[in-house]
């Protein structure tokens, strides 16, 4: 059985207009959506203070007591010195207690820390780890966050610590 179209020649027109450039948008949204970005958005608040040749490996939010994002703590790496490093930056320039820790955990009693009433961040503190996991950390106020036995040698990627 035929079905016959009833809509003038020039609506269908239009409307296959219509859906080609839904189409074409459609493929542009998908092409923007789908480009990745080079840096993270927390990689690239990372202020760079551990130096040049330390990279990001980890990274974990500290928040106030009243629930707001206050500090993120960076743990970097450096594969030519073999040396982590970890510093607390805060998101806001205000004078309150913050720090950043760092331990090699094959190595007993080797925390290091900065601790202070610093306007922009805490640290840098640096612990030789080179093929060793690290525990690590940083504080605001009376929050803290604490991520233990992370970036283990050479296998650890870069991203949230969890």
């Amino acid at each position: 059985m035929m079905v016959k179209n009833f809509l003038p020649t020039r609506f269908r027109q239009m409307g296959r207009q219509v859906a080609t450039a839904v189409g074409l948008l459609g493929i542009s949204a998908a092409s923007i959506v789908a480009i990745p970005g080079t840096a993270s958005a927390q990689e690239a608040a990372y202020n760079g203070v551990c130096g040049s040749g330390y990279n990001v490996k980890g990274w974990a939010d500290v928040y106030s007591r009243g629930g707001s994002l206050a500090a993120t703590v960076y743990l970097t790496y450096s594969a030519a010195t073999g040396y982590n490093c970890v510093v607390t930056i805060k998101k806001h320039a205000t004078t309150y207690l913050i720090g950043a820790f760092l331990s090699n955990d094959n190595v007993p009693d080797s925390w290091v820390s900065d601790w202070g009433n610093y306007m922009q961040y805490a640290g840098p503190v640096y612990v030789y780890a080179r093929g060793a996991c690290v525990s690590w950390g940083g504080a605001y106020e009376d929050s803290e966050v604490n991520r233990n036995h992370t970036n283990c040698g050479s296998i650890a990627p870069a991203g949230p610590s969890r």
